[in-house]
């Protein structure tokens, strides 16, 4: 995230050009160039992408070569396209919407939106059962037909609004909003649950989860099985090394915020020790209102003499989103 200067020389038969580029503050930005390259002064396209402990700069290469910035961005319509995400927080607590909104900010770059949607006052303040889980899906549903429904196109009416091209669920749970929203969009539907586990899996390390109330540890569980088990049949996670456990932090979604943060420390630090012990080399943030919660974690960790790589399903489920949106190739 510093700046930095590189050269490339592209060769024109005989003739070669050195071009300087400097790299600050998001954008890849040329300082000395030809007069006549087509390309002067025009900012790059890169994005930055956290993977654990790894940054992954992406940098599209054609940029460098031969034509001017319009020729690039109309033969190159998928890495170009404006890729809009709307992440929803099936809980009525605006906190953690606004929570997730600062912590999200360093992925926005100009191709990529984010809007954040809340659920209405109705719908519970925190998930942490069942229950809670089924009122709050019931509601949101309801309150998102207007994103969803292709012949709702009043952009006068307050209730209107752009069609998105995905969707984040931003509950840490198999939540049911998630097969609700795909019966109802063609658009790429996620959960933070689904994405930190597609995340885990990639690293192919031990990993566990740190949560919130109990009544999640054997939920978790279980979905965390079913989900692998589904993908493959052959594959008993329930048996295997990668699948650490889940431990507990034995609070709310709304405590994680609201009780002393000394005491919350103190339980994700514990929670976190716990699956290190076991043997987990990755982590999991088991709840949306954990995000940010990263450096309590590896504290926990370290306790027990381990480096591990922590996973954020909220960023996870951003990047896998934009990912699936630009490799398509309808």
């Amino acid at each position: 995230e510093r700046p930095f200067t590189t050269k490339h020389t592209r060769y024109n038969g005989n003739e070669s050009v050195t071009i300087l580029f400097e790299l600050k503050e998001g954008f890849l930005r040329r300082t000395v160039s030809s007069e006549n390259d087509g390309l002067s002064g025009v900012p790059g396209v890169f994005q930055k992408y956290i993977l654990g402990n790894l940054e992954i700069w992406l940098l599209s290469i054609d940029l460098f070569f031969s034509y001017s910035y319009d020729q690039w961005c109309s033969q190159n319509k998928m890495a170009n396209m404006k890729v809009s995400i709307l992440v929803i927080n099936p809980n009525s607590s605006d906190s953690m919407t606004c929570a997730l909104k600062n912590l999200l900010s360093d992925l926005l770059h100009p191709n990529l939106s984010l809007d954040f949607y809340t659920a209405p006052p109705q719908a519970p303040p925190s998930i942490d059962d069942r229950e809670t889980s089924d009122i709050s899906a019931s509601i949101t549903m309801q309150s998102m037909l207007p994103f969803l429904d292709p012949s709702y196109t009043n952009p006068e009416d307050a209730d209107y609004h752009h069609p998105y091209t995905a969707y984040l669920i931003a509950c840490y749970s198999p939540h049911p909003l998630t097969n609700m929203l795909r019966e109802r969009t063609s658009a790429p539907v996620l959960n933070i649950f689904e994405a930190s586990l597609l995340h885990a899996r990639a690293l192919a390390l031990p990993f566990g989860i740190v949560t919130t109330g109990r009544y999640w540890e054997p939920v978790l569980s279980k979905a965390t099985r079913d989900y692998f088990s589904q993908s493959n049949p052959e594959y008993d996670l329930g048996n295997a090394r990668d699948f650490v456990g889940v431990r507990s932090t034995n609070l709310t979604a709304i405590q994680l915020h609201t009780a002393p943060k000394a005491e919350v420390d103190q339980r994700i630090i514990y929670a976190s020790a716990d699956l290190v012990r076991e043997g987990a080399r990755v982590i999991i943030l088991g709840c949306a209102a954990m995000s940010g919660m990263e450096a309590t974690v590896r504290l926990g960790a370290q306790n027990e003499g381990q480096n591990v790589r922590i996973i954020d399903g909220v960023r996870a489920g951003i990047v896998l989103l934009e990912g699936l949106i630009r490799a398509r190739h309808d």
